[in-house]
């Protein structure tokens, strides 16, 4: 029989894994400049002799959007099918796990867990700023891991040297092995990358979609790909293009930091202040949870700008989402705050 400590850690993984999105190497698209790390990454899945633990660790830099997370996730599910043991985790996520492995006193058990996996890759390892206890977790485990020749991936959007509030001998080992800048497309490799997602989606466009689709969405290959899957129609028209967009989220005028802080303020009849200041009291620190939740959520902030916001550190703001996260589930009067909340705010 399983101890309680067991099923404990079995069930923080689980939450840790469940949560992963869904990306194949093969639909990778990259830039011209990101051809190197799309060979280093196939070079970890050859037959005979995989490259896995050579490099290590490697080490993904690069600005939001350029593919480091597709081809993260992308390689993680390759290397399942040959059965190894893969760990793939955004460095919140990670975080979480940690924290609740250290709520439930089974800590000890979760890094075993961690260490007898082959491969470890934490997405946004800049996010472990000024989470020193996590800092010191990880440390460990990266010793062990790279001691033991298991490959070890991270990413960030800069390089090691840049990292704030993150240990120096961390840094070190970041440096050890191969660094990758990756790059975004340029406009031409931006078209044709947008065809070969429409397509990877079963969409029919005419090329006058393109062209405006690059304008709206930018860089940013994610945004496209949620809103792409709020779409009723799978065919796509030039001339229909507005339409699409009215009747869909992406019309609304965008909420920001300042909308959730006065809409929270004065949903609960407190000043903003309040928010963003030291008190404790049940009736200001509730509110504020909501506010960081909601900055997460609907913003998608780092756990880093919403703790300088609130002059909180990570860790706060990782424990405030987690628990209003997890109060959501069960607190039918939280529910209903929150969706009154959301309500009032830009739409």
């Amino acid at each position: 029989m399983k101890s309680t400590k067991r099923r404990l850690v079995e069930s923080i993984l689980s939450d840790l894994t469940s949560k992963e999105p869904t990306y194949l190497l093969s639909d990778f698209f990259g830039a011209e400049g990101n051809v190197f790390a799309r060979k280093l990454f196939e070079s970890l899945l050859e037959e005979n002799e995989p490259q896995l633990g050579f490099f290590n660790p490697i080490y993904l830099w690069g600005p939001s959007g350029c593919g480091k997370t597709h081809l993260m996730i992308g390689t993680a599910a390759s290397l399942r099918k040959k059965s190894y043991q893969v760990l793939y985790a955004t460095c919140d996520a990670f975080t979480g796990a940690v924290l609740r492995a250290i709520r439930s006193e089974c800590l000890n058990e979760f890094q075993h867990e961690l260490r007898s996996c082959s491969v470890l890759m934490i997405d946004e390892i800049s996010d472990l700023s000024d989470r020193w206890r996590i800092q010191e977790e990880f440390f460990h485990a990266f010793n062990t891991l790279r001691t033991e020749g298991k490959q070890i991936i991270l990413s960030s959007q800069i390089a090691p040297h840049q990292l704030v509030a993150v240990e120096n001998r961390l840094i070190s080992r970041f440096e050890w092995g191969l660094l990758v800048p990756m790059t975004r497309f340029t406009e031409e490799e931006q078209g044709k990358h947008l065809k070969t997602i429409l397509e990877c989606k079963g969409f029919r466009a005419e090329q006058t979609v393109y062209p405006k689709l690059a304008k709206i969405f930018g860089q940013d290959m994610k945004k496209l790909t949620h809103w792409l899957d709020t779409l009723p129609t799978r065919r796509i028209k030039g001339q229909e293009l507005e339409t699409l967009f009215k009747e869909t989220a992406l019309q609304r005028p965008a909420v920001n930091f300042q909308d959730i802080l006065k809409s929270v303020s004065s949903h609960f009849r407190i000043e903003q202040n309040a928010l963003l200041g030291p008190s404790q009291k049940k009736s200001i620190a509730i509110p504020r949870r909501i506010a960081m939740y909601l900055c997460r959520t609907l913003l998608h902030l780092p756990m880093q700008k919403i703790g300088h916001a609130f002059g909180r550190d990570n860790t706060t703001v990782s424990l405030s989402c987690k628990t209003i996260s997890e109060l959501l589930s069960t607190d039918e009067e939280l529910q209903q705050q929150i969706e009154q909340i959301k309500r009032s705010l830009p739409s």
